[in-house]
């Protein structure tokens, strides 16, 4: 089956109006903050593209073809900080060693999405795990550049 422009415009035009804000600020070229949302725990099915938001919008149905490619499992990594090591310091670390970072411990960490960085945040507790509330995310568009790589 192939996915139209068509059905790629429906999907960015319905995910479009739920939830984001434009963002205002140093930190937003371009970014949307997420509207405050309860957190979704690793593992838990989000909530549906084709599913209405608050205000009972009205929105085109998606295509098959496309309703398949949203339930494509992509890896998410959130990256607290990165460093270059030369080869000889990688060789000497140990058991106990403490690589030291040049980023403050309350910084934002970063979402990244095959390899893109979409968006950041704040560590969280959520129960007895790590979360990530989403402070900063990118477009719509930005966030599909990603993933098409």
């Amino acid at each position: 089956m192939t996915v139209t422009q068509s059905d790629i415009d429906a999907l960015i035009l319905g995910a479009a109006g739920g939830g984001e804000v434009r963002g205002s600020g140093p930190a937003s070229s371009g970014q949307t903050r997420a509207a405050p949302a309860a957190p979704v725990a690793a593992g838990a099915d989000p909530p549906s593209a084709a599913t209405p938001h608050a205000g009972n919008q009205r929105r085109r149905p998606i295509s098959p073809s496309l309703e398949r490619i949203l339930r494509i499992d992509v890896p998410v990594h959130v990256n607290i900080a990165e460093r270059t090591m030369d080869v000889a310091s990688i060789m000497e670390l140990n058991v106990g060693s403490i690589l030291e970072f040049g980023k403050a411990a309350d910084s934002d960490l970063q979402l990244v999405v095959v390899n893109e960085c979409i968006g950041s945040g704040q560590a969280v507790k959520v129960g007895e795990n790590f979360g990530l509330q989403i402070t900063t995310i990118g477009s719509m568009t930005d966030r599909i550049h990603a993933l098409g790589g």
